[in-house]
């Protein structure tokens, strides 16, 4: 398994942690503000980098940057790079509120503990991680 400084610091993209518990929108703007995106996995050596990363973390769970929101079971990342590697935990995605209430779960979390995937109502508040891509040359 990597070490945190890998995964802070990975493929060049550096990662950052935010342990603030906001919307999916909120995360993805704050990622924005600081030039990122919300994290997209394309790979499971990258799976296992996010989830060494948000291990010891505070929260249980963390906005990834996927979601259905154009269209619904097409999920997409944030950042518009190619859906290669998903990670869903068994049963997901469920759109759970989707079967009650007609309110989708648009967006994706990761859950701390498994590193598991889960859909999720885009209006929870949860903690984030953003991805800020290198340069290219």
């Amino acid at each position: 398994m990597p070490s945190r400084a890998e995964a802070y610091n990975t493929l060049g993209n550096n990662l950052s942690v935010h342990n603030k518990a906001v919307t999916q929108v909120e995360a993805q703007v704050a990622c924005e503000n600081m030039g990122a995106n919300l994290v997209s996995i394309a790979s499971e050596y990258e799976q296992g980098l996010v989830a060494r990363l948000i291990s010891t973390e505070l929260f249980e769970s963390y906005w990834l940057g996927m979601t259905e929101r154009v269209k619904e079971r097409q999920w997409q990342w944030t950042d518009g790079s190619p859906m290669s590697y998903q990670n869903w935990d068994w049963g997901q995605p469920e759109n759970f509120d989707d079967n009650i209430g007609g309110i989708d779960e648009d967006c994706t979390m990761i859950m701390a503990k498994t590193g598991k995937w889960h859909d999720e109502l885009c209006s929870k508040k949860r903690a984030f991680i953003c991805e800020k891509k290198r340069d290219k040359e």
